[in-house]
């Protein structure tokens, strides 16, 4: 029995060193998207 568990993606990241981006005047930016999807209807 193999131990090792067979995964077809690459999950290899940024880890420890993300790429930094340069923006004007030393500005930071911070984008957040929500997708709430619901099925069915209610009464």
């Amino acid at each position: 029995m193999n131990s090792t568990p067979r995964y077809p993606r690459d999950l290899i990241g940024y880890g420890e060193h993300p790429p930094h981006a340069q923006w004007p005047g030393q500005a930071r930016i911070a984008v957040q998207f929500v997708l709430n999807y619901e099925e069915g209807g209610e009464n």
